[in-house]
């Protein structure tokens, strides 16, 4: 039987966040995975990645949660107002939500973060004990250094002159920014007690392979099951069948083995 795939709404800090829940047909108390889409991206991922990944986990009996974060796909607020720590925020609520559903077992709750949403993905499992395991896909550790290499010289006087600026047709504030200074995903993984999995391709050049390294090396020095895969050849989206494949079979193989 296939599983069931419908549209979840639930809120975070009060405003609405849009999401798409899969749950596998038949089992009675699901574990449970929420999954946190990149920088300007949205709950299907590219090329429908977190689509494909939802559905073959239902397949495997867990259950899954992708949702926009605000100011993103369906979800409330404008981008403009994007900060790390408001998606921070989003990506907790849905693991409440998630955890809260009657056919969820919430002693086995997982999280899947892409880019920056493997970052955000990172420290919410080293501050919730609710997640036992998680999967970085092609993760940012160093968001201060990406972030600045969004802006031109000219791009950051008109950040400082307005208060937001033209990142590809959408404007984002300076909160952002601000927000992202400091943050070390590497060190906060180091925290936690959830089974990991970093996954990332050996020629992406948009969050080069130094960052998902960085998460290994740290979390590999738990006692807790630390995995790396890495695509050969892939790019930062998987943007070939054979790689998209690698990854999303990785993913399940881990998720399924880790939350049973």
């Amino acid at each position: 039987m296939k599983g069931i795939q419908k549209p979840l709404y639930f809120l975070s800090d009060g405003e609405e966040i849009a999401g798409t829940l899969h749950l596998p047909a038949g089992r009675a108390r699901a574990p449970g995975v929420a999954m946190v889409h990149g920088f300007r991206g949205q709950r299907c991922g590219a090329h429908f990645m977190l689509v494909e990944l939802s559905r073959r986990l239902a397949d495997a009996g867990v259950a899954s949660l992708r949702f926009d974060c605000r100011g993103c796909g369906e979800s409330s607020g404008r981008f403009e107002e994007v900060t790390p720590e408001r998606h921070l925020r989003d990506a907790a609520a849905a693991l409440g939500e998630l955890g809260a559903l009657g056919r969820i077992d919430d002693s086995r709750l997982g999280l899947v973060g892409v880019s920056l949403g493997g970052m955000i993905a990172a420290l919410l499992a080293s501050s919730d004990e609710r997640v036992k395991a998680a999967v970085l896909i092609s993760p940012v550790a160093r968001a201060d250094e990406m972030a600045a290499g969004m802006l031109t010289g000219l791009m950051r006087d008109k950040l400082e002159r307005d208060g937001r600026v033209d990142i590809g047709g959408l404007y984002l504030a300076k909160g952002f920014f601000d927000g992202i200074e400091g943050l070390d995903g590497p060190s906060r993984i180091a925290d936690s007690p959830a089974a990991l999995l970093v996954i990332n391709g050996s020629d992406d050049e948009t969050v080069p392979p130094g960052h998902a390294d960085e998460y290994f090396e740290k979390a590999r020095t738990r006692a807790a099951t630390t995995e790396r895969l890495v695509v050969p050849g892939a790019d930062h989206t998987y943007s070939s069948v054979p790689w998209r494949e690698a990854a999303l079979s990785g993913a399940v193989d881990f998720l399924t083995g880790t939350l049973g």
